[in-house]
């Protein structure tokens, strides 16, 4: 029984990893695509003599924005394998601090995490107080607020339901930072929120409540 439980668990984690990993992956080979076929547009443009000055101005200002996209979801997936490799092999799981500004961390990663709103009626909002230094590790506090994220996205709000996601970074104390995530959808029910802290839980969108609030305080 020990060894099936321990089999299942494995089982829910690679899923839930392969389920994190699939949304940056997804959305840099749709960002991708679309730098390929307009960089053909270009090429044939220029090919024919067309091209205008305006076209190519505005063909830059796409690839730097795609560009830039394509970085922050690289980094993303790779921090998840990262993160992910750590879990399978905890004895030599060493995480590297890095000394950072809070809030310049957190708006690295809101950034990133914004298109996956996509077409969904969602006011993503963030407040962070200035100068928040941190030495800590930012590969895992991402993950949290990125898997924080995707949960209210995919279970709060069914049927195209509109709502706010709303994520508050302040001091607490001299020594400690407080990150308030909250949104304001359909909450989550007493069966899923006793599995709410199982590694990589996952519920389907359209069973349970999805937790409206969660305090989480780190050491800065």
């Amino acid at each position: 029984m020990i060894e099936a439980e321990k089999l299942a668990a494995l089982g829910r984690l690679v899923a839930g990893v392969a389920h994190e990993i699939n949304n940056p992956v997804g959305t840099s080979l749709t960002v991708a695509s679309s730098l390929e076929r307009k960089t053909t547009l270009i090429v044939d443009e220029l090919a024919r003599g067309t091209l205008k000055r305006s076209t190519l101005n505005d063909f830059l200002e796409i690839s730097r924005e795609a560009s830039s996209q394509l970085v922050a979801n690289l980094n993303r997936a790779a921090n998840l394998i990262q993160s992910f490799k750590q879990v399978a092999n905890p004895i030599r799981a060493i995480q590297v601090s890095a000394s950072s500004d809070l809030g310049v961390l957190t708006e690295q990663i809101i950034t990133s995490l914004r298109p996956g709103l996509g077409k969904q009626n969602l006011t993503l909002t963030v407040e962070c107080e200035p100068d928040l230094p941190m030495n800590s590790y930012p590969g895992p506090y991402g993950q949290v607020l990125t898997n924080l994220f995707l949960n209210s996205v995919t279970h709060a709000f069914p049927d195209g339901r509109a709502g706010i996601v709303d994520i508050k970074v302040r001091a607490a104390g001299n020594d400690d930072v407080e990150i308030l995530f909250s949104d304001d959808g359909r909450g989550m029910s007493l069966d899923v929120r006793r599995k709410a802290f199982d590694p990589f839980f996952h519920h389907p969108p359209r069973s349970g409540r999805h937790v409206s609030a969660f305090i989480l305080s780190t050491p800065s």
